[in-house]
């Protein structure tokens, strides 16, 4: 993996700033149309944004972890609707994981083209917050089952597809849109996004060869979702002391009211909280730390939390006009409430990072405790040592 070092970051994330913030129209969230248009696909393209994490050798710039986090802030920052989540940060890590080289030198150059939109197409019904339960059968390389949330459904010209082969083994695979028998039932999700529910009868299919272990995939896309949440919190809050200026009661503005300072400086607070935290993610899921689980969860987990705090502070500051169109605090709530349900919900990821807490303390106290080995064995009648 080709990084980009401290001067290319610094370049690469003030253009996306720049490229994100002309991209922004708070007219276009009130319309409720939040579909990405192939032209607009093609800008993303056009800077570059879709070739991120992909080699040189197969048309992308390289970039990890952080590269495709900075793009997925600037997104949330300004309501932007590019199905860059599945398309590039899950499609581009699944290939470069489970899939051939034929597979992936067909696709990822046209993937950092623009040319290729992948759908992701995991989550079923009765998934709830497991990652691993797909009921959704692989046979002689057709699919039949159904999956749930997938999301832009209606503009991707492919989709990566879970399903499990008779053995067990979970697979990715690519089923084409449009194929014959996959059919899609759509629907708005909170936030203006379109997401659909998918059925595949007897579908073909393009297995990758490799068994999916999907926890890596995920925990990247839970990162960059908490990514895109902190881009929200940070335009929520410059909206909120924005107003806090300029909005006067009793002759002054509400900003120089005490208990209105202590609000705001609290979300700044809970900003910069959630940025610290998904920065030290994204680190370890870039060294391939061995805690790199423990802190996306712990991550995705404080970043939802601290959404939903920041976003209703400022609504409590905006007042009633906080939740009506004319007001972006409103639609980022929106956007933020759909990111607290993608890639497992704040409780989810709380007790994962229990359960991994539990588990390093267990390997800590087998490291340090003595063998049974003559010289190690207790004294008689003293009997066994604590566990």
């Amino acid at each position: 993996m080709i990084r980009f070092d401290a001067d290319e970051r610094r370049l690469f994330e003030a253009a996306i700033e720049r490229f994100a913030a002309d991209q922004y129209s708070l007219a276009r969230c009130r319309s409720g149309d939040m579909e990405c248009s192939q032209l607009e696909w093609r800008r993303f393209a056009a800077q570059g944004l879709l070739a991120i994490g992909i080699p040189p050798a197969l048309g992308g710039v390289g970039g990890g972890a952080s590269e495709l986090a900075a793009v997925m802030r600037e997104i949330g920052r300004n309501l932007l609707s590019p199905p860059f989540l599945d398309s590039v940060v899950v499609a581009v890590t699944a290939i470069h994981r489970f899939a051939s080289e034929a597979q992936a030198g067909s696709r990822l150059p046209m993937i950092a083209q623009g040319d290729l939109r992948t759908g992701f197409a995991h989550l079923e019904a009765r998934s709830g917050n497991d990652r691993h339960h797909v009921e959704a059968q692989l046979a002689q390389g057709r699919i039949s089952g159904a999956k749930s949330f997938v999301l832009d459904a209606t503009t991707a010209s492919e989709f990566i597809v879970s399903a499990r082969e008779e053995r067990g083994d979970l697979r990715l695979c690519f089923v084409a849109a449009g194929s014959e028998g996959l059919s899609l039932q759509t629907y708005r999700l909170p936030d203006g996004r379109l997401a659909a529910a998918m059925t595949l009868e007897n579908v073909s299919a393009d297995p990758m060869p490799r068994v999916a272990d999907l926890d890596r995939v995920l925990d990247l896309a839970a990162v960059c979702v908490a990514a895109e949440a902190v881009g929200a919190i940070e335009a929520i809050n410059q909206e909120t002391l924005a107003y806090a200026k300029t909005r006067r009661q009793f002759g002054s503005p509400i900003g120089s009211f005490q208990i209105l300072q202590h609000r705001l400086v609290d979300m700044l607070i809970a900003a910069e909280e959630a940025s610290a935290i998904v920065i030290d993610a994204l680190e370890a899921i870039d060294s391939d730390a061995p805690d790199a689980a423990f802190l996306v969860s712990a991550a995705k987990a404080h970043v939802d939390k601290a959404g939903r705090f920041v976003a209703e502070s400022a609504i409590q500051v905006h007042g009633g006009m906080g939740m009506t169109d004319e007001c972006a605090v409103g639609h980022h709530l929106k956007r933020l409430l759909t990111i607290g349900s993608q890639f497992g919900t704040a409780d989810w990821h709380m007790d994962r990072v229990a359960r991994l807490a539990a588990l390093t303390r267990a390997a800590v106290r087998c490291r340090d405790r003595p063998l049974r080995s003559q010289g190690n064995s207790p004294p008689a009648g003293q009997g066994s040592p604590d566990p």
